[in-house]
């Protein structure tokens, strides 16, 4: 939580103390994509241990709306016209319907308390934890970029490293340096998209934790749910 925090302030710190070059755009993006990185990891890590021990649901609502509001701010950004895709983009990113879950359309349908008091809890738990998982191999590589310490991990939603450690698989995937134009392009919408659907699920998913944890008229119930509608609306 502390590198996490680190790299958002140094990034915020990086274009009040310098002129804003594309250069130093750059650089302020780079601190602030590893600082969702450590957030996602976070978030992560914390829902494994929660899965287990319900009296983690507190740091479990902290951290999903810590990790969803970083990956957000990631997604729209507007240094990506820098990286090859035209922020004009921004508009298909933001427009997608979840075709492997149903949290946004429960969302979308602005019920998403009731029906998670009717649904299982377990149910939504399950399927939100799938639906990031298969979406983060997308972008995860590119979030961590440079940084050699969450470069260790592979995912941050698989915990069977553990028993493992020195089972490191390479991210195929990942562009590289000398791809063409068009495979940049067509890569960094893709992890663009990506990165803005986990960003969303984290999100929605800490609102509902927020119900359970405070109720729905909670102070951070409802900051979470209007930070989610001023992403949607």
């Amino acid at each position: 939580m502390t590198l996490a925090s680190a790299y958002r302030i140094r990034s915020s710190d990086f274009l009040s103390f310098h002129s804003k070059t594309d250069e130093s755009q750059l650089k302020a993006f780079e601190m602030s994509r590893i600082s969702a990185g450590y957030s996602l990891l976070l978030a992560g890590a914390t829902h494994h241990l929660f899965c287990s021990e319900s009296s983690l649901i507190v740091s479990a609502v902290n951290f999903w709306k810590q990790a969803g509001e970083y990956l957000l701010t990631i997604a729209g950004s507007s240094v990506w016209n820098l990286l090859g895709l035209p922020i004009s983009e921004l508009s298909t990113v933001v427009k997608y319907k979840c075709s492997e879950c149903s949290l946004m359309d429960i969302f979308g349908a602005k019920s998403i308390l009731n029906q998670a008091e009717r649904t299982n809890f377990g149910n939504i738990s399950s399927d939100f934890l799938a639906c990031v998982r298969s979406a983060s191999p997308k972008f995860w590589r590119f979030l961590i970029h440079g940084c050699d310490y969450l470069e260790t991990f592979k995912d941050p939603f698989d915990f069977r490293w553990l028993a493992h450690p020195h089972c490191v698989e390479e991210d195929v995937d990942f562009i590289k340096e000398d791809s063409n134009c068009e495979h940049h392009a067509e890569w960094y919408i893709n992890a663009r998209t990506h990165i803005y659907k986990v960003g969303m699920h984290s999100l929605v998913f800490g609102v509902i934790l927020a119900h359970i944890c405070y109720g729905q008229n909670s102070h951070l119930t409802t900051h979470v749910l209007n930070h989610v509608e001023n992403f949607v609306y």
